[in-house]
């Protein structure tokens, strides 16, 4: 599961922003997994009112450790379950205490980790960003998935410290925020939308485009030769696998739902034809099948059925680019059973289709088929 991490001084507001947040996305109890720099782990349940009681303080270090919550975030049709965690505030200079510099070296860490990182400042006060905000925003921001959130703008000072802040960092996303009020909580839920549900998404789809023109350029190697096509086995010889591998693991780190049914989806239809017994000893079609029911058990029926359609798209647009190559072949093509305007049709009503289902994930395979086509052709010339 993707996470983003709320960091900062003590006492910006960090606790505050995740439990009201949790409470602006519908949340009335909220089950938070403590996880201490010692590796224990620990779960509790708190109504929210009982968590604010419990977590918030006014003293500095009241978050000795990670305290992570699930929370689904909604974007367009779709949610995207993510962990939000708290974390231990920094301070200028070292800590004292033990437990303090491991909780803080225990975030330090955990910021390589995060898909999002958001950096609360407290802008109400005359030192809004301190050299200990400088520190983190320059570790932060070498990774990527970087913002910053004002904090407490319902003061009155707080104006004058969103424009110091906006000047210490003239090239970060800056959004001004009241934790205690839940002021721009519309506007971070669309940049946590847009991390996890988009641009992950985007690069799951792209990297499940290598995997499978690694895998489909191993199998076509003999017959791209004759006609002259670009091909990615002749390059690498016989690491192409393992590449395909790699690139299908990056695509399930980044966006497993996506990554899982675009990629079984692509094997279904791949084997619709294949009945020959393969080694798990069922006819390639029941496989194939078999694989895409698991992806939709796993991720549900709505995702898995775009996925498909847009493979199935796929396989379309291919056989309409490759009608020629195959008719030599005698290979199976959707053009000689539908014809060239039929296929054409059936494609644009599939993907009108696909369009009012998921529009993102839609866009996301448009834009990986489009790259992979103009490479093809770059690599022609």
């Amino acid at each position: 599961m993707q996470q983003c991490l709320v960091i900062g001084r003590t006492n910006v507001g960090k606790t505050a922003f995740v439990l009201n947040f949790a409470e602006y996305l519908g949340l009335s109890r909220v089950e938070i997994t403590f996880n201490y720099p010692d590796g224990f782990a620990t779960k509790q349940t708190f109504r929210l009112e009982h968590a604010r009681q419990e977590l918030i303080g006014q003293g500095q270090h009241k978050t000795r450790c990670l305290q992570a919550l699930e929370l689904n975030v909604p974007a367009g049709k779709t949610k995207k379950t993510i962990l939000l965690t708290d974390s231990s505030g920094f301070s200028e200079g070292i800590p004292t205490d033990k437990s303090v510099r491991r909780a803080v070296a225990q975030t330090l860490l955990e910021i390589k980790q995060a898909a999002l990182v958001l950096h609360m400042l407290d802008a109400s006060g005359p030192g809004a960003v301190g050299e200990v905000d400088r520190q983190i925003a320059n570790y932060a921001d070498t990774r990527g998935g970087y913002v910053i959130l004002a904090n407490k703008m319902d003061l009155p000072q707080a104006r004058e410290g969103l424009e110091r802040i906006r000047g210490q960092f003239p090239k970060q996303l800056i959004l001004p925020i009241s934790a205690l009020y839940k002021r721009g909580f519309k506007e971070v839920k669309a940049i946590v939308a847009i991390v996890f549900n988009h641009l992950l998404g985007a690069g799951s789809a792209f990297s499940v485009g290598w995997a499978i023109r690694l895998m489909d350029d191993a199998l076509d190697q003999d017959v791209d030769l004759i006609w002259g096509k670009p091909n990615w086995s002749i390059r690498l010889g016989p690491g192409v696998t393992a590449y395909a591998l790699f690139a299908f693991a990056i695509a399930l780190v980044l966006d497993p739902a996506t990554g899982l049914c675009l990629l079984t989806s692509a094997y279904a239809i791949g084997m619709l034809s294949e009945t020959r017994v393969l080694p798990t000893k069922l006819p390639g079609y029941i496989e194939g099948t078999a694989l895409w029911l698991a992806a939709a058990w796993r991720f549900g029926l709505p995702k898995a059925w775009v996925a498909l359609g847009i493979m199935i798209a796929a396989q379309l647009i291919d056989d309409l680019l490759d009608r020629a190559q195959d008719q030599w072949l005698k290979s199976p093509n959707w053009t000689t059973k539908l014809g060239f305007v039929g296929t054409v049709l059936v494609c644009l009503a599939l993907l009108a289709v696909l369009y009012s289902l998921d529009a993102w994930m839609l866009a996301y395979a448009i834009i990986s088929f489009v790259y992979f086509q103009l490479q093809e052709r770059v690599s022609k010339q």
